[in-house]
């Protein structure tokens, strides 16, 4: 059940969104997840700064993921979301940041897991 939330300054098409949500959908078996329970958010125009400045194209990912993810599958997964954001946002790699949460309790349908 993993969210995978894309935060941009840049403007994003809904061409775009949907090219990036197919790619993360086929990143899911990196993390033993899959593409079934997958919600991806792209949230575009975001005031976002970095080292201080807001000149730059910027992103931020939070991979929000029900149980535990092992170090190197989120490696893994790093790298392919930062290629994805990178490739189809047009960002450079060294401006995207990925944050990891790992939910003990995830809720859906009126009920936890």
């Amino acid at each position: 059940m993993p969210f995978i939330h894309v935060r941009t300054t840049k403007s994003v098409s809904k061409q775009k969104e949907q090219l990036l949500a197919s790619r993360i959908g086929s990143m899911m078996p990196l993390i033993d997840k899959s593409e079934r329970w997958l919600m991806v958010g792209c949230e575009e125009k975001c005031h976002l700064y970095f080292q201080g400045s807001g000149e730059k194209d910027l992103a931020f990912v939070t991979a929000a993921v029900f149980g535990k993810v092992e170090s190197t599958k989120a490696d893994a997964l790093t790298k392919e979301l930062t290629a994805a954001v990178s490739e189809l946002l047009e960002i450079d790699p060294d401006c995207i940041y990925i944050q990891y949460q790992e939910a003990a309790i995830w809720g859906w349908n009126g009920s936890n897991f």
